[in-house]
């Protein structure tokens, strides 16, 4: 290396003086910064003929995320069959059921809990789960609804309240008889329990709302509804005492099994086989209702039911009838065929649902029936008038002291009467010494004889006559009472006898 323009041995063994080298490197720099050109690299930038030697990058959008469409259905417990109609309505009304979400992809869990509670707010006091937009969407491919439900809790089922924030995003429609914004999935089952017409009628529901004493309010609101309905075709209840108790029960099940009926319509019963008329038969009926849903009915449906689940659990071997019996019940309720194997889960599966299963029905026909009737109404806008609608068991009892104020006895001066002031005397004697000393269920059971039902009147009369046993008339609320007893264990003896008979009214 010398010391005036020093070079550089290349590869192809040629030399290249540094001053060349810095001149090229001066050239370059001129053609970067030059003021001329705008743009780096302007040969990507002419329009020259011929093959671009560097085409022109294009560049890649991010992928967008496709949001799809997700139905939830929220149930208000685990369950293993899907919701029928009637409980499709019923979970609607108390902001559960079908919901339409819209989702992504990408939906963190946060994101799609924050989405669930919006759409059912009944969700914000329950545990969530894990899930995420990702495994919904994977899960929802041909599925129509994605049902969902509580793990541990179990959500009410209780109707909300039109104005509730469940149906805050639902579309809306006035009703044309009460005028309330409800919502389009519930106006056809609103319409049908809506109980007002016009201004009248909401004025008097407004008067039996706003009156303090719950007595006096369910009193209105009884009289509004039956005003309501009272030109229109009675209802008619019919049962014969001479059948069994069996068909006698049928005859009252087949009365309040139709669905759609306007029961503030008038009543007519008939007590075929007796000669009981007017409102004390109707009391009677009524009294029997209420007793058949206290003690049950003489209908047993399921004695054969028990029998056949009683057989699968035990180890004995079933014969082929019994074998045969108990799979035909496992297949009517959707059960698989019965193996050794699977015997205890099939007999466990059997007795939950002859057990819980028909118990949870019986409850839900309970509620209908409610809903059928201003009752319903009563109970949930003024719940100071529960305890009066649906008593407590024993509340009602009959005092003694009571009943005796409550009743008109005979006249010492009256001219007609069938004995003498002295046996009347005597008689009335026994009468007052049975009532003081019953038991709560004989003088239950001698009002029910006496009124036709077990609701104490506010006057009762007694009547001493020419007879063999004890008898009443309920329509006017009179007990007559045979005038030749001559001592107090006979007269017990037939009054137990004669009301004793819960099947009958106390005419002979």
């Amino acid at each position: 290396m010398s010391n005036g323009n020093s070079s550089i041995n290349g590869a192809s063994g040629s030399n290249v003086s540094q001053g060349e080298i810095v001149d090229s490197a001066r050239r370059l720099l001129d053609l970067i910064t030059s003021a001329e050109r705008q743009r780096s690299f302007p040969g990507m930038f002419t329009k020259a003929r011929g093959k671009r030697r560097f085409p022109t990058p294009t560049l890649v959008p991010a992928k967008k995320l496709k949001p799809f469409e997700v139905t939830f259905y929220l149930l208000p417990k685990q369950s293993e069959k899907t919701p029928k109609e009637g409980d499709q309505i019923l979970h609607l009304q108390a902001g559960l059921g079908r919901r339409t979400a819209h989702l992504d992809e990408a939906s963190t869990h946060e994101e799609l809990c924050e989405a669930l509670n919006i759409l059912f707010p009944k969700l914000r006091n329950v545990s969530d789960s894990g899930y995420s937009g990702r495994i919904l969407k994977f899960a929802s491919r041909g599925a129509k609804n994605q049902f969902i439900a509580p793990i541990q809790e179990e959500l009410s089922t209780s109707p909300l309240q039109l104005d509730d924030e469940s149906f805050r995003n639902m579309p809306k429609a006035d009703c044309q008889k009460c005028g309330l914004p409800v919502p389009l999935p519930l106006l056809t089952e609103h319409i049908k329990t809506c109980d007002v017409i016009d201004d009248i009628v909401i004025e008097e529901r407004e008067g039996w709302f706003t009156i303090a004493d719950p007595a006096k309010a369910i009193a209105q609101c009884v009289e509004n509804h039956l005003s309501l309905h009272k030109e229109e075709n009675p209802l008619h209840l019919s049962m014969d005492i001479r059948s069994s108790p069996a068909e006698q029960d049928m005859a009252l099940i087949s009365f309040y099994k139709p669905p759609n009926v306007e029961w503030g319509r008038p009543l007519n019963c008939r007590l075929e086989g007796d000669t009981a008329i007017g409102q004390g038969v109707t009391r009677f009926f009524l009294s029997s209702c209420i007793e058949k849903l206290k003690s049950g009915f003489s209908i047993h449906f399921d004695l054969d039911i028990r029998e056949m689940i009683r057989l699968l659990g035990g180890e004995s071997t079933l014969s082929e009838k019994d074998a045969a019996s108990v799979q035909e019940l496992a297949y009517a309720w959707d059960l698989p065929s019965i193996t050794e194997t699977n015997r205890r889960w099939i007999f466990e599966k059997l007795l939950i649902h002859a057990v819980i299963g028909r118990v949870t029905r019986q409850i839900k026909q309970l509620r209908r029936g409610l809903k059928e009737t201003p009752m319903w109404t009563v109970l949930t806008q003024r719940p100071d008038t529960v305890d009066r609608l649906l008593p407590k068991e024993g509340s009602g009892n009959i005092n003694p002291e009571v009943l005796l104020q409550r009743i008109t006895w005979p006249r010492e001066d009256d001219e007609d009467a069938d004995y003498s002031v002295a046996t009347i005397c005597c008689i009335t004697g026994y009468l007052r010494q049975f009532i003081a000393h019953a038991t709560t269920t004989e003088l239950t059971d001698l009002v029910k004889f006496w009124t036709g039902w077990e609701i104490l009147p506010r006057s009762l009369s007694v009547e001493v006559v020419t007879g063999r046993y004890p008898t009443a008339s309920t329509c006017f609320e009179a007990l007559r009472v045979p005038g030749h007893y001559k001592d107090y264990a006979s007269f017990k003896t037939d009054v137990l006898a004669s009301i004793s008979r819960a099947n009958r009214i106390g005419l002979v």
